[in-house]
């Protein structure tokens, strides 16, 4: 039988199972990412336009590849570099990709089936969120966690931060950046400290190489000047799987603005008021945190990433246009503020944005009262 024949043999069989079956699910949340869905509204307002649920899921995972790929190198080469040894750009990039595959597989395989299992228990299909969630969970860890944390990890951002608020769209907390504070919270050995660089399975140690994070170096007093800003820039540093590479957050975050995923507005306020916080704290100065240039708060740490991929969150950050600025600017100042007075400074965009996703409904209902009241106001006026 030809190859062709067996896909479609296997196909018929799929279709032979039945409506509410695991294996169905899986094949109909598959064919949804690849190809175009033939299922169209037939009842109730809807607005028709070339977006949908897939289309934003599957250009999410487009727009976070480069910083996946980045890390990949940049594990490669922070290892070969803790050894002293010069080699290849092929051997820098296979050693990274055999260091983070397994944990992408990983997130994947248990992420996707858990979701499998709930679409089939409460017979519905296999929600396309999931894909994206699966991708930037790996992406925030790093790159030493052991498998079973991260299939941990996973299971309580779909199990809890999705499933248990009663599916996508109910959840009122980010799924990634809930479950990440969870990990740490657990687990904090192996979410600190000297993990940021992966070693071969022959090698326990690295002897006089410190492989703390770049923003762990600054935050603690240590010196920067060994780095190049094309480093920095670059991703050339130890640090998280996809958080360390800006060119590589900021090439996928601008697609995501281009078309309209990501808004604009809470990035822009977040950065801004991020920066305007460190530049005052730099005036007050007393510790290494406070002194660091407030630039490098917006380079170091993930503070890109999360405000480009995480705080974006359609579902769980402001909805209304003006309320999206508030949430930006208070979830900017937040995360400054919890990075510089919080023992827990590497994680404090991801404890801040879960703070500001409880004030985000608030927020926007304040801003539809002031709508509200403003147009009784022209009205009783032109009465």
């Amino acid at each position: 039988m030809s190859t062709l024949g067996t896909i479609q043999h296997l196909k018929n069989k799929v279709e032979q199972i039945g409506e509410k079956n695991i294996l169905r699910s899986m094949d109909e949340a598959w064919r949804a990412f690849v190809y175009v869905p033939q299922r169209v509204t037939t009842t109730g307002a809807h607005i028709r336009d070339a977006i949908d649920l897939k289309r934003t899921m599957a250009t999410v995972v487009i727009a976070l590849l480069p910083a996946l790929l980045v890390g990949m190198w940049n594990i490669g080469y922070q290892h070969y570099l803790a050894l002293g040894q010069t080699v290849d750009f092929w051997a820098i990039f296979g050693f990274g990709a055999r260091t983070v595959l397994p944990i992408v597989l990983v997130s994947y395989a248990v992420g996707m089936g858990i979701e499998a299992v709930m679409a089939y228990w409460h017979g519905r299909e296999v929600n396309e969120y999931t894909w994206v969630t699966c991708l930037l969970v790996p992406l925030v860890l790093p790159p030493t966690i052991p498998l079973w944390i991260v299939a941990l990890d996973i299971s309580f951002a779909v199990l809890v931060g999705k499933v248990g608020f009663r599916g996508i769209g109910k959840n009122i907390f980010n799924a990634v950046a809930f479950a990440h504070l969870f990990i740490w919270c657990l687990f904090p050995a192996h979410m600190r400290g000297n993990v940021w660089i992966a070693l071969g399975p022959n090698e326990t140690t690295i002897e006089g190489f410190s492989s703390i994070s770049a923003w762990a170096q600054a935050t603690q007093g240590g010196e920067l000047s060994h780095y190049y800003i094309t480093d920095i820039l670059m991703g050339w540093v130890p640090g998280a799987i996809g958080t360390i590479s800006i060119t590589a957050t900021a090439l996928g975050g601008l697609l995501l603005l281009l078309t309209g995923i990501a808004n604009v507005r809470i990035v822009f306020s977040m950065l801004l008021s991020g920066f305007l916080t460190g530049c005052l704290f730099n005036y007050v100065g007393g510790s290494p945190c406070l002194d660091l240039p407030a630039v490098y708060h917006l380079l170091l740490g993930g503070f890109a990433f999360g405000a480009l991929f995480i705080a974006t969150d359609p579902l769980t950050s402001s909805q209304t246009n003006a309320g999206k600025w508030v949430y930006g600017l208070l979830l900017g100042s937040l995360a400054m503020l919890l990075r510089l007075w919080t023992p827990i400074s590497g994680e404090a965009v991801f404890l801040a944005i879960l703070i500001m996703n409880i004030g985000a409904r608030l927020i926007d209902w304040y801003v539809v009262q002031c709508n509200i009241k403003r147009r009784l106001n022209r009205y009783k006026v032109k009465k």
